[in-house]
């Protein structure tokens, strides 16, 4: 409990270090009418706009197919979607990331499928996102032509503190890790996970889309990979949030990540408002829809949390 109390503060801290960064970095290099004039412009883009919503859209249809490749056809494809639309949803709504336990709420209503085994599927889908994105991000880490070489250092520094915690994690949990490391290997590694890996590989490419549009809209285009790599680096960064959609969280991310491949702060920081605005639309309408398709009860939902069914 101890260890547990630790985590949540540190994570705490580092959610309020980004926040007060974000205001920091708001005051310093976003101008009100620069923005307005920003918006302007990619208002004469709507096409361009549509279409990179179109493939964002499309990336959570790939998401739910992996979801449903995963269950081997346990549940529809149509419940997969619907279940993470309503999560998209959620976490858009709430100051946290309570839209993995909707989505296991919709599998089990429309599947009669046992809300523990739904939420351990979406836990585990959650570990396809993590390995992609990590592995997106040392790719780029690598392969981008960052103006210093001061993040690959910095990424050599964290992998060496993270390899020493792990190590230490793994002495003091042995048995817990081992555990973990057999459900890996079950889960994981064999060959018909590929197809899932493709397939969310493939999602979080297409999720990119809609950075790529906004940068081109406003007449200052982004390498194809550069776009990935920082949707894949901000998405990541999601982990402290705790403002609805991550609100602060995703600008200040975003604007960091584009400082990192040369451009400026200014820039980023544009182009992460535009498109956190088209993700919220976004979000918002198709938890509209979801909403009329399969009305759900936030307070049945989180009284199946209460009553325990996550840790059954």
């Amino acid at each position: 409990m101890k260890i547990k109390r630790i985590y949540k503060g540190m994570k705490r801290g580092i959610s309020l270090l980004i926040l007060a960064l974000f205001f920091w970095l708001l005051y310093q290099y976003i101008d009100l009418s620069m923005l307005i004039s920003s918006l302007q412009t990619v208002r004469q883009h709507p096409w361009l706009l549509i279409g990179g919503l179109v493939i964002y859209g499309i990336s959570f249809v790939i998401k739910a197919l992996a979801w449903t490749w995963y269950l081997r056809g346990r549940i529809r494809f149509s419940t997969a979607l619907i279940g993470i639309l309503y999560s998209l949803f959620v976490n858009h709504l709430l100051p946290v990331k309570a839209g993995e336990l909707f989505r296991a709420y919709v599998c089990k209503e429309r599947e009669g499928q046992d809300y523990f085994l739904a939420l351990q599927s979406v836990a585990v889908m959650r570990g396809f996102d993590f390995f992609i994105l990590i592995g997106i991000a040392y790719v780029g880490l690598y392969w981008l032509p960052f103006p210093t070489e001061f993040p690959l250092v910095l990424v050599i520094v964290f992998t060496f503190i993270g390899g020493l915690f792990i190590v230490a994690v793994i002495r003091w949990k042995k048995e817990l890790f081992r555990r973990q490391w057999n459900f890996f290997k079950e889960t994981f590694w064999r060959a018909s996970t590929l197809p899932i890996f493709v397939l969310v590989l493939l999602s979080w490419v297409m999720e990119a889309a809609l950075v790529w549009t906004v940068a081109v809209a406003l007449a200052h285009p982004v390498h194809s990979f550069e776009a990935i790599w920082i949707n894949s680096m901000t998405v990541a960064g999601q982990t402290f949030q705790i403002t609805p959609g991550g609100i602060a969280n995703y600008e200040t991310v975003m604007s960091l990540a584009f400082r990192t491949i040369g451009d400026t702060i200014e820039f980023g920081m544009t182009v992460a408002l535009i498109t956190h605005g088209l993700k919220f639309i976004f979000a918002f309408g198709a938890g509209a829809v979801v909403s009329f398709i399969h009305p759900l009860s936030f307070e049945n939902v989180l009284y199946m949390k209460k009553k325990g069914g996550i840790h059954r």
